[in-house]
């Protein structure tokens, strides 16, 4: 699970929800994919498709959204203008919040605080939808009658 349509509509609410309160041009939120090795988009809020076509796949080993992913802490890059914010399903890492400025900024302990928190519900979104994947299988293969 983790790749449905809700799931995706759920992260673009809390992007859109996020890059307002946090005044960010644009947000993504990628996927570990199964092999652990890279990111996967999972949806995104204010990119254009050339932009979307260059962040659709990111390798695990680079950039502040993988050291994210790798350290399960939060990294700010780039004198601020980045953000990236992992998402733990279960206490494993599962992807990341990544936010983007056009301009450098501070955040304060409190604005990043509800950022991991707006992360930490997206985690909270995964985990419900896999087990909702989960019941519906184990039900669907209960013998009827």
């Amino acid at each position: 699970m983790g790749s449905g349509v809700d799931l995706a509509v759920t992260a673009e609410q809390a992007l859109d929800v996020v890059r307002a309160v946090a005044r960010m041009d644009a947000g993504v939120v990628y996927r570990l994919d199964g092999a652990r090795a890279r990111l996967e988009l999972v949806a995104s809020r204010g990119l254009g498709p050339d932009e979307i076509a260059r962040v659709r796949v990111r390798p695990l080993a680079e950039g502040p959204a993988g050291e994210a992913a790798r350290t399960g802490r939060a990294v700010i890059a780039a004198g601020g203008a980045e953000l990236a914010l992992p998402i733990s399903v279960r206490g494993e890492a599962w992807g990341v919040m990544a936010l983007v400025s056009a301009a450098r900024r501070v955040y304060d302990g409190d604005e990043l605080t509800l950022l991991e928190a707006v992360a930490h519900q997206v985690g909270l979104a995964v985990h419900r939808a896999t087990l909702f994947a989960e019941t519906q299988a184990e039900s669907s293969s209960l013998p009827s009658g």
